[in-house]
């Protein structure tokens, strides 16, 4: 019971801090994008947790793969937060797209054998084995997680005042949870 309450607060408190910060400034790309990273990571947290639920275990399938494609969407909201914060960098609309395409593709194929194959309700858990694309999957994920949190490190060394203090605990707090987060999660699956 202590677990849900956990869980659900986290996603409660993940919303919430990603909702602040979209009606502070509604019309600022880099508070919209923080909004749908945060609204990604909570996708990704429940469905983590309640795959492996008893009670939902006709479920468990689907949630497996929407924690996937979460996570594969969710890195690409990071690395575009991170380009963006606290100086944007400017990219050109085929560059958008090409940082899009990776995680988008990673994503939809979550939903299909590629990525992860032969799930199974085993030992209180669910079970399944890599699929063809696993690690490339994996190494996009990570790819875009260093690539934003190295882009946020170069900046942070130019910056001053209060926006390099920002940067740093921005640094801090996404790079450590998402680090730990996605590898823990694809490397011992």
């Amino acid at each position: 019971m202590i677990e849900y309450i956990i869980v659900i607060s986290i996603a409660i408190l993940n919303l919430a801090i990603g909702s602040l910060v979209y009606f502070k400034n509604r019309k600022d790309a880099t508070n919209a994008t923080f909004f749908w990273m945060s609204f990604f990571s909570t996708v990704w947290v429940l469905s983590n947790f309640f795959e492996n639920e008893q009670s939902l275990r006709n479920y468990g399938s689907l949630l497996l793969k929407i924690d996937f494609a979460s996570a594969a969407i969710m890195t690409y909201f990071f690395l575009y937060f991170c380009l963006n914060f606290p100086i944007k960098i400017r990219l050109s609309l085929p560059k958008k797209i090409i940082i899009l395409l990776l995680p988008l593709g990673c994503s939809i194929l979550s939903f299909f054998s590629f990525i992860i194959k032969d799930i199974s309700f085993d030992g209180g858990g669910i079970q399944f084995q890599r699929g063809l694309l696993y690690w490339i999957y994996a190494l996009v994920l990570m790819g875009y997680i260093a690539i934003g949190s190295l882009n946020l490190i170069f900046k942070l060394r130019r910056l001053k005042g209060v926006e390099k203090r920002q940067t740093f605990y921005v640094v801090l707090g996404l790079t450590l949870s998402a680090s730990i987060a996605i590898s823990i999660n694809l490397i011992l699956t």
